[in-house]
């Protein structure tokens, strides 16, 4: 079982980078694959990630045979634990990233039909998650847990100074510790990544 990252802009921008590097340590680097990236720079720096194609999925012979899962939060069916072994790619990526939506994943999905690709759709609920997000919501589920047993914050604020602060208009995963403290579940180094541009 992979993880399929189908990066969806043109460039590779720094907060990008983090979500990546933040799911490469969350299901490990030799389960992910990035494809459709552009540029030498952006795809050496994702080798040290996981696999890296500069080819869309939608383009990869090699995974056409294969049990594929589309991530689409307007999928019918919702992930569950089962799932895990009924496919042997889950792809996610910029589709599930965009506010407001974009609905990108029907232009992404248009492609696979069009090539002749058979897939499958699943959710993670309609609200709008990170990517990152989204693969450490579909491991938790894989590892056992359904979706309602996961607890969300929609929309958080990130206080940059005394005066500033940025609002990220999505779904976050929220896990509580020991002493029953909640603990945002965010790319290492991403709050100051914001602090020092005061935003994306």
């Amino acid at each position: 079982m992979k993880f399929i990252i189908e990066h969806l802009d043109k460039r590779l921008y720094k907060w990008c980078f983090l979500e990546y590097k933040h799911i490469s340590a969350v299901v490990g680097r030799d389960k992910v694959m990035f494809t459709n990236v552009s540029g030498a720079k952006s795809k050496q720096k994702l080798s040290e990630l996981g696999i890296v194609h500069d080819k869309s999925i939608a383009s990869l012979s090699e995974i056409h045979k294969k049990r594929i899962c589309v991530l689409d939060p307007f999928a019918e069916k919702t992930l569950i634990t089962e799932d895990k072994s009924m496919f042997d790619y889950f792809v996610f990526g910029g589709i599930l990233g965009d506010y407001p939506p974009q609905k990108r994943t029907a232009g992404f999905c248009d492609k696979l039909r069009a090539k002749g690709i058979k897939f499958e759709k699943r959710n993670l609920g309609k609200e709008q998650m990170s990517t990152d997000t989204a693969v450490y919501a579909a491991k938790k589920i894989f590892e056992g847990k359904k979706l309602s047993d996961l607890k969300f914050k929609d929309t958080i604020i990130i206080k940059i100074n005394e005066s500033e602060e940025v609002e990220l208009p999505f779904r976050y995963v929220v896990e509580i510790d020991k002493q029953g403290k909640e603990n945002l579940i965010l790319p290492y180094g991403f709050v100051e990544f914001l602090k020092k541009r005061k935003g994306f």
